[in-house]
């Protein structure tokens, strides 16, 4: 009698294969995880430092202040009564200086010719929205924490220095930090993780 060779694995072979498969992911699962927290919290960051340099340029390019502002969830107007980015920002022409969008009717002469013709209106909307899982905070002092002004000059409207962290929300840990000295100048850095504490014996 013929007999047919037999072909697959034994159960010994795929046991020693799911272990090592097991090992493996158990050692790369979380680094993965933290290699896309690291690109989150970066994408970030970058968005939100591109924004302050196209309000500074924004603002020496028009010779008017230009405002960045926490936004309402429509980004049609500034959020007054945020403490944080959490739905994200909208940038401005503020021709009249005091940090909020004017209303839609609200004209004024930016040419010099006498007529009042030109309205404020957003330049820019960023992309994050609310619910996210990280967000911006204003690690300043004061009722201001919602927005942060150029004139027209390159410099900071106000007489003090300018501080952002992101964090994940619901947690206090800064992931990266952005500052703004009085010149206007930014300053942007990842903060590196807090290693964890060796467990006594």
């Amino acid at each position: 009698m013929k007999t047919i060779p037999q072909s697959g694995f034994s159960l010994i072979e795929l046991l020693v294969t799911l272990s090592i498969v097991s090992l493996l992911m158990t050692i790369a699962v979380p680094s993965f995880q933290d290699l896309i927290e690291r690109n989150r919290v970066q994408a970030l960051m970058d968005e939100f430092t591109s924004s302050l340099y196209m309000v500074r340029g924004e603002s020496a390019k028009r010779g008017y202040q230009v405002t960045l502002c926490a936004s309402n969830t429509a980004k049609t107007d500034c959020d007054t009564s945020a403490t944080d980015f959490a739905s994200g920002w909208i940038i401005f022409v503020d021709y009249d200086g005091n940090g909020q969008l004017g209303a839609p009717g609200l004209l004024f002469d930016v040419n010099g010719n006498g007529i009042n013709d030109t309205a404020e209106t957003v330049l820019y909307a960023s992309h994050v929205s609310a619910g996210g899982n990280y967000g911006v905070e204003s690690t300043g002092v004061g009722d201001r924490l919602w927005q942060i002004s150029y004139r027209a000059d390159g410099l900071l409207a106000g007489n003090s220095n300018a501080g952002f962290s992101l964090v994940k929300h619901g947690e206090s840990t800064e992931l990266a930090g952005i500052n703004i000295n009085q010149t206007g100048r930014i300053y942007s850095k990842i903060t590196p993780p807090v290693a964890a504490e060796p467990t006594p014996d």
